[in-house]
């Protein structure tokens, strides 16, 4: 046994990506192939008693004939001869592979049609348990016995060993196979009908929708591509001695994201999903599959240092250790505070990410890039298209243990207005591409990082990607600095600017519901103390904040108006005053009345008030306006739809201390979400049936199809029972 685990783990470390297994070159382009259709199972007579049938008639025949034949047959595994697997020695792409190439693709045909518990699936675990336990089953379907493959070897040889186009073709010999099997009353996997042979049954008037047909291999494409990225940028590989598979821990926090839910939740979901997970009658489980202790471990080892020579007899520090970052610092080398030296060992410096704990905000950076080049690829960006570069944070709570009592952990930030009164923080560049955010850089944000090198680094990475005109910030972002290197990089900008004392001063000068100053001066401190901009001023109720954000507590975000309320008493008198509505509506606007001004700084040039877009103006150009810089500034608010679809749809929980368990899950956020942008613009962006902002694919629909078809490494359009979204 221990010898073939041996040869079983050789076998597995040999697999290596290759760019040939995803090239279909040997097969002929679709539509000059015969549709691969079963005819569906025999239905009739089955309850007949064989001496009521009418053997003088075709139908009688044939019904005795069957029963007479399924006598023979006891097993699904009886339907599979691996003598007439149609397969050719090109399709096998792993030839030296110690188990020969039909009997693998025998045991992923049984893998498709076996029974497994009403699932409609047998999970990998399943099948290399029975290969390995029942001697008659791996006989049958051309094994030896005594030596059959594992778990890990018939997943990974499914994912390297063949074409996707030969995947297609097994999933097409197990439809086979599950007809004959029906046809015999044999025992098959749940809705096997409704599933597998329905996926190949010839419809009995075929419609025509070629943008249907064009959509959808949009999508196939955009699902693979996503899934691609996230499994080369997912790897655990730190730790010689770890045991499971990499795809599964991938697939774990994949069902932690799609779901909002803790590692608990989520590994114990995708083990009942996938078979893993056994549910005993007396409410017992037994698993299968790493514990939820495991998979943090994995993870977060993958940012710590490992740390050999402990004591051996020392039954509590026993083997290596792997210790974060922090716990690495000398505190008898710190200059100053111990806890900013502690923070600067997770520090990640964005112009030279190289250290250890950078390693998921590297992999997270390195799947936008791919995601972008699809899109690109796809024509869905041009290369003359610009962008705007939207720069905020967003937060994750910090939810502290109620059961200790401990220094918040290191990388929190402090914020007042939450209930703990701490927060973790992310500094993101998004852009809109039809319409929808996309996040274009990402920044994991400690109290120890400075913000003008945070910011610095989303712009130049995001100009390295796409061409960027102008950036948008609210006005915690207001600095010299900031301001002086967005002009140096031949961009303009457009910040909020709060109401600081120059500010007042300035406004108390404007008119109307629109003024301006191109004369205004930005003051801060440090060597760059100055500089000039042009100082916008608009009436406080412009929309420059969506209804959502608003809060009837806070006056400054409720509209000012010039009129009163218009009620009268029962005999139809107003005060004197009170102006009636046909009065206030003849009343002209009086110029000196004070208005409140939300403001904006900007290096565009303002030439004239415009119009206000809430009037909808027709055949208007708000260039060089001033309503034209706060449609612009508006357009920021993006940002906030893109991080609430985040949290609400795409973010793992977790009540983690450790700032690299929470990185990952982190990019699995972020990666995942941009997947959903990135599938719903290609396919409204080259579709001529969809508008450009159109939403084609839902988001939970995005998630359980990404995760069902492609992530978790089964079939492709494999149901599972008993599976609810909200």
């Amino acid at each position: 046994m221990a010898n073939r685990e041996k040869i079983e783990d050789e076998i597995v470390a040999s697999i290596k990506s290759d760019v040939a297994s995803d090239s279909d070159h040997l097969y002929a382009p679709a539509d000059q192939v015969s549709l691969n259709t079963v005819p569906q199972p025999i239905e009739g007579a089955r309850d007949t008693p064989l001496e009521e049938l009418d053997l003088t008639s075709i139908n009688g025949l044939r019904e005795a004939a069957r029963r007479e034949v399924a006598d023979d047959f006891d097993n699904v595994a009886d339907v599979i001869n691996p003598l007439v697997i149609d397969a050719a020695s090109e399709d096998d792409l792993k030839p030296h592979s110690t188990y020969d190439f039909r009997p693998v693709v025998c045991a992923w045909i049984y893998r498709l049609i076996a029974p497994s518990d009403g699932y409609s699936v047998v999970s990998w675990e399943q099948l290399a348990d029975r290969l390995d336990t029942d001697v008659e089953l791996a006989a049958s379907l051309g094994f030896d016995p005594n030596e059959t493959p594992g778990e890990k070897t018939l997943r990974e040889q499914w994912l390297t060993r063949v074409r996707p186009a030969f995947q297609r073709h097994v999933r097409y010999l197990a439809a086979e196979c599950a007809v004959r099997a029906e046809n015999y009353e044999l025992e098959t996997a749940e809705g096997i009908r409704e599933n597998l042979i329905a996926d190949h049954t010839a419809d009995e008037k075929p419609a025509v929708d070629p943008i249907g047909e064009m959509e959808q291999e949009i999508k196939d494409d955009a699902y693979t591509i996503q899934a691609d990225i996230i499994r080369d940028l997912c790897s655990y590989d730190r730790d010689d001695s770890f045991e499971w598979d990499g795809d599964l821990i991938t697939d774990a926090a994949a069902h932690m994201c799609r779901r909002n839910e803790y590692a608990e939740q989520g590994i114990g979901r995708m083990g009942k999903d996938y078979g893993l997970i056994e549910a005993h009658d007396d409410g017992t489980e037994e698993w299968n599959v790493f514990t939820p202790q495991t998979f943090r471990r994995t993870v977060r080892n993958t940012e710590r240092k490992k740390i050999d020579g402990y004591d051996w007899d020392n039954e509590d520090a026993y083997g290596a250790r792997w210790l974060p970052a922090h716990d690495l610092v000398d505190p008898n080398t710190v200059r100053g505070d111990l806890r900013d030296g502690l923070e600067e060992a997770w520090t990640i410096d964005p112009h030279n990410p190289d250290g250890d704990t950078a390693i998921w905000h590297r992999r997270t950076e390195e799947g936008i890039e791919r995601q972008l080049e699809w899109l690109k690829d796809d024509d869905v960006i041009g290369k003359d298209d610009t962008f705007n570069l939207r720069i905020d944070y967003t937060t994750h709570n910090y939810s502290k243990h109620s059961s200790t009592k401990s220094d918040p952990p290191i990388g929190v930030h402090k914020q007042s207005h939450l209930e703990t009164g701490y927060a973790w923080k992310e500094l993101q560049g998004t852009i809109k591409i039809n319409g929808r955010a996309f996040i274009i850089a990402s920044l994991s944000y400690l109290p120890t990082n400075d913000q003008f090198q945070g910011v610095r680094y989303i712009l130049d990475r995001a100009q390295e990607l796409v061409s960027i005109e102008t950036v948008m910030a609210d006005a915690e972002f207001v600095d010299t600095k900031i301001c002086r290197y967005i002009r140096h990089c031949g961009c303009d900008f457009a910040l909020r600017k709060g109401a600081t004392d120059s500010v007042k001063d300035t406004v108390e000068d404007f008119e109307g519901r629109a003024d301006w100053d191109n004369d205004w001066t930005l003051i801060s401190s440090g060597r760059e103390k100055t500089h000039d901009t042009t100082l916008v001023g608009l009436e406080k109720d412009f929309k420059s904040v969506p209804d959502h954000k608003k809060n009837g507590e806070d006056e400054d975000d409720e509209p000012d108006t010039t009129l009163a309320d218009f009620d009268t008493d029962k005999s139809g008198n107003v005060d004197d005053q009170q102006l009636t509505l046909d009065q206030a509506i003849e009343e002209t606007h009086k110029d000196n009345e004070d208005i409140d001004y939300f403001c904006i700084i900007t290096s565009k040039t303002v030439e004239r008030a415009g119009v206000d877009p809430d009037d909808n103006p027709i055949a208007h150009d708000p260039t060089g306006t001033a309503w034209g810089i706060g449609r612009l500034y508006r357009d920021r608010w993006g940002i906030e739809t893109a991080f609430r679809d985040k949290k609400a749809q795409f973010a793992a929980k977790t009540r983690s201390r450790d700032l690299g368990y929470r990185r990952f899950l982190w990019m699995m956020e972020n990666l995942l979400y941009n997947g959903w942008v990135m599938l719903n613009t290609a396919v409204s962006d080259q579709s001529p049936a969809r508008d450009d902002d159109e939403i084609v694919v839902k988001q939970n629909t995005y998630l359980d199809e990404l995760d069902r078809r492609v992530l978790s490494g089964l079939s492709l359009d494999v149901e599972f029972p008993d599976v609810e979204y909200d």
